[in-house]
């Protein structure tokens, strides 16, 4: 949508706005409390990850109790949740977010991300051509909001590993689907929730 609330033609064209609009640097403590807290919680994350990673190096040669940190993925879990919080404050899936390019600095003194002042096509597109799975996905998003049309079809081709990752997924979610008598989005929902749980801790 514009900032009038009318139709933008094209999923494409509607991302692009989004980029014009954000692009430059922003404080994360300009998101008001919840982006204060958000950038202390990402340094106390990001030096916590530092120092599992550095007790696994350590220790290696000697013992794998440590080895998970391997499969530790810091960068993504913070440039999700950080993202999410510019996602609601634009109104836009979080994948229209990540979709843009951006970086995003953490230090103790200031947390910021910054939305590149660069070419979104390239931003959005592999070196083969083809179209990155965050981009599918911001398209997909875009549908399942009404911000798509619904009859606008995704005209970039996905990667060949990416449809081969989709399509093993797939097979497998309607094989324990109809295991347990359920239709693929009943399971789903059964197995991993609606999204509308509350995950916080007791206080």
């Amino acid at each position: 949508m514009d900032a009038g609330g009318e139709r933008v033609s094209g999923f494409m064209e509607q991302l692009q706005l989004l980029h014009d609009e954000v692009k430059g640097r922003h404080n994360l403590t300009d998101l008001g409390e919840g982006g204060s807290k958000l950038a202390s919680m990402a340094v106390d994350l990001y030096i916590g990850h530092r120092t599992l990673m550095q007790r696994m190096m350590k220790d290696a040669h000697v013992h794998a109790a440590f080895s998970f940190a391997a499969a530790v993925e810091y960068q993504p879990l913070m440039a999700h949740m950080i993202l999410s919080e510019f996602a609601n404050v634009y109104n836009v899936p979080v994948s229209w977010m990540i979709a843009l390019p951006h970086r995003i600095a953490i230090d103790p003194a200031f947390s910021y991300v910054e939305f590149l002042d660069e070419d979104l096509t390239k931003a959005c597109f592999e070196k083969d051509g083809s179209a990155t799975e965050m981009l599918y996905a911001a398209y997909l998003d875009g549908k399942a909001d009404g911000r798509v049309d619904t009859d606008e079809e995704f005209l970039f081709s996905r990667s060949e590993g990416a449809e081969i990752f989709s399509k093993m997924n797939a097979d497998m979610l309607v094989s324990y689907a109809s295991g347990q008598e359920m239709t693929p989005e009943e399971w789903v929902s059964h197995t991993f929730g609606d999204g509308k749980e509350d995950w916080s801790f007791p206080a």
